[in-house]
């Protein structure tokens, strides 16, 4: 199944790119598409990233780590991070989201202690920005 939509795929990038007149040659090379962009601060790496992007171009980037959710917002296109205050430092699954108004949801689903609720129980936390001007 697996094999088969990468065919699939493989064929219709070729056809798209000969509809558009060029070749698969033609096409930008991934280095020439995509920069690598590190966020955060060194010796806490964390994971599974999320980014949201506000109308005005801002970036806002999420992830669980070590110190608690971690969360940045760039206003140049990632060429510098600023670190906001840690909302959580039991972090979970994060997620970061703007809507079209330019308001900032920080989300952040976690395991709660078992004995309080059972096993298996999860609490989300969202925190919702009230204007970020001079932030």
């Amino acid at each position: 199944m697996t094999k088969r939509l990468l065919v699939l795929l493989a064929v219709a990038t070729l056809a798209i790119a000969s509809s558009l007149g060029g070749s698969a040659s033609s096409l930008p090379k991934v280095k020439d598409v995509f920069q690598k962009i590190t966020v955060g601060p060194k010796g806490d790496p964390g994971g599974e990233p999320s980014i949201g992007t506000a109308p005005d171009g801002t970036l806002y980037v999420s992830y669980p780590s070590g110190l608690g959710v971690l969360f940045y917002r760039s206003k140049n296109l990632g060429k510098k991070w600023v670190g906001t205050p840690t909302v959580s430092t039991n972090a979970g699954d994060t997620t970061v989201n703007v809507d079209p108004s330019g308001a900032v949801y920080q989300s952040n689903l976690r395991n709660i202690d078992p004995t309080s609720c059972g096993a298996g129980c999860l609490q989300i936390d969202i925190y919702k920005s009230f204007g970020l001007k001079g932030m």
